[in-house]
């Protein structure tokens, strides 16, 4: 392995952050720890998990989930344990895995009464999630057939008027909000040229015929504005073909924090070492490394650093002896010990000499560039070439 030198002009960012709260490996871990939702069809992903052998396991699909007081009716639940909020009341659930148990309180209000939905902070996350605004939807240059969005909802206004002001009003039809386009194209109603992507018993149409139904407002006075979004967790680490599913916060400006999963989109920077579905769970590939899941919320962005470690990895012996002539190289290491991949010895002097000349300035050394650097027996030689090469004309 080509050793860091301290001159070489390389930022090498490697965050490791562990996120982990639990402490015995004996317990269970659930997020939240207290259920509070208010509005209908207002939602949380429960995340049920423990530590097995200083690893955070994700245990959220084996998980048993049942009331034990209060009315089963107070929450819908899917086989991810994502909980939605369908009736108001109070009660007490109970989380099973592994003859482990953990209690949730719950409380539900506001769903007789549901919010005002606004435009921007409420339907403009249903048409991203749904990539109704992608590239390759209407979200293109010039849109498709016909209707055209702004790319990822980057431009509220233009969207707003696309939906209510053109194709003769009939995309937000108010005085019939069942026959709108919008309405009646995602579910299948009909044709549609994407298929059918918003079901008629989901959430996301709910929003949209509460949305219509209201009179398709542009905006709803007193809505709070979304501020920052985060992750959780912030790191995995999976084995191959393990699966993790993460959970998205957001924080609004008027201090409030809400589960926003439902309405994020997930993107992997490495599909084939971990990717992760339209509903944020994780699922490692067969090959090891390192993969960034983005997701994103209203045009914010929280990532999760998801490793896949060597199932053998070497002794810490074998990290803690190499040399850190600087602190990229501390970096490095630390990233290589996490991943389990033992590092190479280092790199005989002719490669080094290679590996400069075409990282840097994008050929290969002279004959004569070769032999001065081979022959010449100074120990800082590599910090000289790497500070003639960003010198050189051809850098």
């Amino acid at each position: 392995m080509l050793q860091a030198c301290p001159s070489v002009r390389t930022l090498v960012v490697c965050c490791v952050a562990l996120a982990s709260t639990l402490a015995d490996a004996a317990e269970i871990q659930c997020q939240p720890e207290v259920i509070q939702l208010k509005g209908w069809g207002t939602g949380v992903q429960l995340l049920v998990s423990t530590i097995e052998q200083g690893r955070h396991v994700d245990l959220t699909r084996e998980a048993e989930v049942k009331f034990i007081e209060g009315p089963e009716s107070l929450l819908a639940r899917d086989e991810r344990q994502f909980l939605t909020a369908q009736q108001d009341g109070i009660g007490i659930i109970e989380v099973r895995v592994r003859d482990l148990v953990r209690r949730i309180p719950v409380t539900v209000t506001g769903v007789a009464q549901p919010p005002a939905v606004d435009f921007e902070q409420h339907i403009q996350p249903v048409l991203t999630k749904f990539s109704c605004n992608a590239g390759a939807c209407h979200g293109k240059q010039r849109g498709q057939n016909g209707f055209q969005l702004s790319l990822l909802g980057f431009d509220s206004d233009f969207d707003y008027d696309a939906l209510t002001k053109e194709s003769r009003g009939r995309r937000t039809f108010a005085p019939i909000p069942t026959a709108s386009l919008l309405l009646q194209k995602p579910c299948g109603e009909m044709p549609h040229g994407g298929g059918v992507r918003i079901p008629k018993d989901s959430p996301a149409y709910q929003l949209l015929k509460r949305w219509v139904d209201s009179g398709a407002p542009r905006r709803v006075a007193d809505t709070p504005v979304v501020q920052s979004i985060v992750v959780v967790p912030s790191e995995a680490i999976l084995v191959r073909k393990g699966q993790h599913q993460l959970r998205v916060l957001a924080t609004f400006s008027d201090g409030t924090q809400r589960d926003v999963t439902q309405w994020s989109s997930f993107q992997s920077s490495e599909a084939p070492i971990a990717d992760a579905d339209s509903r944020g769970l994780v699922t490692a590939g067969s090959i090891l490394g390192d993969a960034a899941i983005m997701a994103r919320f209203q045009g914010l962005i929280a990532v999760c650093s998801v490793l896949v470690p060597h199932p053998e990895p070497a002794a810490p012996e074998a990290y803690t002896q190499l040399p850190v002539p600087s602190f990229i190289d501390r970096h490095v290491w630390t990233r290589l010990q996490k991943l389990g991949v033992t590092p190479s010895e280092p790199a005989a002097e002719s490669t080094v000499l290679r590996r400069l000349y075409l990282d840097i300035i994008g050929r290969g050394p002279s004959a004569e560039e070769a032999a001065a650097y081979l022959d010449d027996p100074s120990p800082d030689k590599r910090v000289r070439l790497v500070d003639q090469l960003l010198n050189d004309p051809e850098y």
